[in-house]
């Protein structure tokens, strides 16, 4: 930590929010979340930013011909896909 002349961390040069640490976080439910963020961490065993980073590049198009509808969709990749069975699988709707 920089300390001025004086040797008073407080009139140091740094920023306040860099003198504090970055929070850590907690496998806890935390309050505000909806538990459902903690049924996909315990299950596919990713951090939401894992599971919402890889799932939300993959969409799928519906595409009305004439009477069909045809579903237009890029394949999963492995992982992803035997991460949604397994939330799929134990009760989730």
């Amino acid at each position: 930590m920089n300390e001025s002349a004086t040797g008073d961390p407080s009139a140091s040069n740094t920023p306040p929010h860099r003198l504090n640490p970055l929070p850590t976080l907690r496998r806890t439910h935390r309050p505000g979340q909806p538990k459902s963020l903690d049924y996909i961490e315990a299950e596919t065993g990713w951090s939401i930013k894992k599971f919402v980073r890889t799932t939300r590049r993959y969409r799928s198009v519906k595409i009305k011909a004439g009477n069909q509808i045809i579903t237009a969709a890029d394949p999963l990749p492995d992982d992803l896909r035997d991460a949604l069975i397994r939330i799929h699988a134990n009760g989730a709707h």
